[in-house]
């Protein structure tokens, strides 16, 4: 993937972990160090040809973590029950 990519896929995960129960549901579920499965769900829910490796999902990750403070903060009020680790959308390391 390319940065641009990278970067508007995190924000559209993002965003759909934040406005749909059910991809949060699922999200939740999955091991947060199981790149082949997150990679998978991003690849589903924001319609993607091809599933972003390891790379990919560090980088988004990283993305989220520096540039989209403001999304984080509403998802992590509006979610006070996900997990907190680097990547709010918990494509890194679980806690």
């Amino acid at each position: 993937m390319t940065e641009i990519q990278r970067h508007a896929t995190a924000a559209g995960f993002l965003h759909a972990l934040h406005t749909s129960p059910a991809t949060f549901k699922e999200w939740l579920a999955l091991k947060k160090d199981d790149y082949a499965s997150i990679g998978k769900l991003i690849q589903k829910t924001v319609g993607l040809s091809e599933t972003p490796n390891t790379q990919d999902i560090h980088a988004m990750a990283s993305h989220i973590d520096t540039d989209l403070k403001s999304e984080t903060e509403a998802f992590t009020k509006a979610h006070p029950d996900a997990p907190r680790h680097v990547g709010e959308i918990a494509l890194m390391q679980q806690s």
